[in-house]
């Protein structure tokens, strides 16, 4: 008798190749062999009942455990986007938040993963990313040309600030780093989007300059609990203290060249309105003058009305844009420029912005600054700001009624030069007048003030 040929078990077959003993393909109804057999009528599946899936094992709901989907409006065409600017953020655009190499981890690992349960921090790392790659990606120049990117930043910032207001009502442990990184973002975001509008460059560091200052203020009302967070902040305060011995370090050249802002600001005097002398502690200003006059005159300003050295913001001003020279030189902190805004606090940031002579030299420098971080690819958002603010700077400081004061004119000639601007004719550093033997524009008061200044 010939052997019956193997085949394997069919468990889910169709009715008829069960009957049949033969083997099923399970693809029906109607499965191969009944079409064959042409009995399409009657082959059935079986019936299987399932079991229910363990209550451990059972699929959270959508309400316990959202999905990071759920925080875009994009469409799923769009998602590519979203993953594209996630990769990029993992790649390249945490950097312009990092200070130092201690905050990697934290924002590579604690914050993106933060943001999967909070949409708005999630909307406003892609908008970050999307800013990173309109400026920077040489690889996406028809995508930016075209405006993708641009509209990506302009999409997810306005989506992560309207969410924040809903989402965020206090400030806790848990969520307090977390809302200072965003604060931190947006006001990249709104900084550099800010140069697609008909503002100058003046305006747009004061609107950003007001956004630091929130993020600082969150520091200083939260301390205890952002020093107990997770953040790498706690780190940064702990290891990177104010270390006065760098100023030491700086060059002979940039060393006079920053006298210079003290000896301008005990030249220079203020006017009773200008908005640096609200908000002031009480005797923070003083009508006395700290040295005697040294041969600049400044039209339009009374005699009595005190001089910018003593003014307590001007101080802190004075002093900070110092310190970040020599912090810059050391390069132990990426980004310090900042911390200018944050000592001199909101009166300098309204005097800048009233065009006070004094605040726009002191910004002169700062544009100095921004233009040497700009070398470091980390600070990606800067692009070529501390160029625009010098030029501007320089115009409307010569346009002032201090431009005549012994200093002014160095300064400006020495901050256009740190920044690979051409020189002005009227603002020439004395060691070029001396060597191409032009003195029309500079008068022996501004050359010994400048000579004192080489000597410090």
């Amino acid at each position: 008798m010939q052997k019956r040929k193997s085949h394997t078990k069919s468990r889910n077959g169709c009715r008829n190749c069960k009957k049949r003993h033969v083997k099923c393909d399970e693809q029906g109804p109607p499965c191969l062999q009944c079409v064959l057999r042409k009995e399409t009528a009657t082959c059935a599946l079986p019936i299987i009942r399932k079991a229910a899936a363990p209550a451990a094992l059972a699929r959270p709901s959508a309400a316990l455990s959202p999905s990071p989907s759920s925080f875009s409006s994009a469409t799923e065409g769009d998602r590519l986007l979203e993953l594209e600017l996630m990769h990029r953020w993992s790649t390249r655009s945490w950097l312009c938040q990092a200070s130092t190499p201690e905050c990697q981890p934290y924002l590579l690992g604690r914050l993106p993963r933060a943001a999967l349960g909070n949409s708005y921090l999630l909307n406003a790392i892609f908008a970050t990313a999307a800013l990173d790659l309109s400026l920077s990606s040489a690889d996406n120049q028809a995508l930016s040309a075209s405006g993708t990117y641009i509209r990506a930043v302009q999409d997810y910032a306005s989506k992560a600030i309207t969410e924040f207001r809903t989402q965020v009502t206090t400030l806790t442990r848990e969520n307090v780093d977390l809302v200072f990184y965003f604060s931190s973002m947006v006001g990249v975001v709104n900084f550099s989007m800010s140069a697609y509008r008909d503002t100058g460059i003046t305006d747009r560091v004061c609107d950003y300059a007001h956004m630091a200052l929130s993020s600082n203020r969150i520091v200083i009302e939260n301390f205890e609990l952002l020093m107990a967070s997770s953040s790498p902040l706690s780190t940064v305060v702990s290891d990177f203290g104010i270390d006065l011995s760098l100023l030491d370090a700086l060059d002979p050249d940039t060393k006079a060249a920053l006298a210079l802002l003290s000896s301008v600001s005990k030249q220079v005097r203020i006017t009773a309105t200008s908005s640096t002398l609200t908000a002031m502690p009480t005797g923070a200003v003083s009508t006395e003058e700290a040295s005697p006059e040294t041969g600049g005159e400044q039209v339009g300003v009374e005699p009595g009305t005190p001089l910018a050295s003593n003014v307590y913001t001007y101080q802190l001003a004075i002093g900070q844009t110092k310190y970040c020279f020599a912090e810059d030189l050391a390069g132990r902190l990426k980004g310090y420029f900042h911390t200018v805004f944050a000592v001199a606090g909101t009166p300098f940031v309204n005097a800048l912005r009233d065009r006070e002579p004094m605040a726009l030299f002191i910004f002169l420098y700062w544009g100095v600054l921004v233009h040497r971080a700009t070398k470091d690819p980390a600070l990606w958002a800067l692009v070529s700001e501390g160029q625009y603010v010098v030029s501007e700077t320089s115009k409307l400081l010569l346009s002032s009624d201090i431009w005549a004061v012994p200093g002014v004119r160095e300064g400006i000639a020495w901050a256009r030069s740190q920044v690979d601007l051409p020189a002005l004719p009227e603002c020439l550093l004395p060691v070029e007048l001396e060597r191409s033997g032009i003195v029309d524009n500079v008068t022996p008061e501004s050359m010994e003030v400048w000579r004192k200044a080489v000597d410090v």
